[in-house]
């Protein structure tokens, strides 16, 4: 179908997209469990430029795989992930005429987070988290960003203390941004069920 008036006459546009996703558990032993992870999506977006009607085509190629290695007991568990995501994407002429416009994300992670409840009434949770980011223009795009990587690196905790229907929570935060510098946040909560 035609967008609107100044597509071309003879045009046609459409969609088109494939999703792949997946993931596997696998129990080694009584507190042990090992775990993986996917998606892929690669999609294809016709569409009729604003000012010329034009037919571009916007092209994506997305995937995410991930890990995870937990571990529990009667009062501990402790979960350790890994991640790793691509962002591909590529704009311009549907024809292929022309070059298009790119511009590629990467993003890795991981975390390590621990929850204790042996103490009575008592939660705590306890854990670490990183990121590295980056991100490269390409194709038509003649210039790329002035900052193209930035990393966190952040540790944190939480109390919440249960006592019949009154609840108290205290959890605080600290992030060390390759862009923003290094920051603390906290917070305090109390609550009762009526």
């Amino acid at each position: 179908y035609r967008i609107y008036d100044a597509a071309g006459q003879n045009d046609i546009y459409g969609y088109d997209s494939q999703t792949l996703f997946g993931s596997l558990q696998h129990k080694v032993t009584e507190q042990w469990t090992l775990g993986f992870s996917g998606y892929s999506q690669d999609s294809k977006s016709e569409y009729s430029g604003q000012f010329d009607g034009k037919k571009n085509q916007a092209d994506i190629n997305f995937y995410s795989i991930g890990s995870e290695l937990s571990y529990q007991n009667d009062y501990l568990r402790s979960t350790f992930q890994l991640n790793s995501i691509k962002d591909d994407s590529a704009d311009g002429d549907a024809a292929g005429l022309n070059a298009k416009t790119t511009l590629t994300a990467y993003r890795n992670s991981f975390s390590w987070i621990n929850t204790y409840t042996k103490i009575e009434n008592v939660t705590l949770n306890l854990g670490i988290d990183s990121y590295q980011e980056k991100a490269e223009r390409g194709g038509t795009n003649t210039i790329d960003y002035v900052e193209t990587e930035r990393n966190n690196k952040a540790a944190f905790m939480m109390g919440r203390i249960d006592l019949g229907d009154l609840t108290s929570e205290l959890s605080i935060r600290y992030d060390d941004d390759s862009s923003f510098g290094d920051n603390s946040t906290w917070n305090a909560a109390i609550g009762y069920y009526f």
